[in-house]
């Protein structure tokens, strides 16, 4: 949802979790920490197409859920742009 602040710019809201957040939601469902870590560390390396999911805050890792499950969602279609 888009909100507009004091200045005037207009803004995004969404929330974004840290690795033992989103693992924390899941109650024991796929993915697991260790391989929520893994898919992070490809991302980084562009071994997959996960990088729009993560945000980089010096060393925090930062999941945004909405986009990490649409990416899974576009590799089950096929697609090879998933989450560019």
């Amino acid at each position: 949802m888009a909100e507009e602040n004091r200045q005037g710019f207009v803004t995004e809201t969404r929330t974004l979790f840290t690795v033992s957040q989103f693992i924390g939601r899941h109650d024991g469902s796929w993915p697991s920490e260790s391989a929520l870590r893994a898919i992070i560390l490809d991302a980084s390396w562009g071994k997959n197409n996960f990088q729009s999911a993560f945000k980089r805050v010096n060393r925090r890792v930062l999941v945004d859920p909405v986009e990490f499950w649409k990416c899974v969602d576009r590799m089950q279609e096929g697609r090879k742009d998933a989450c560019n």
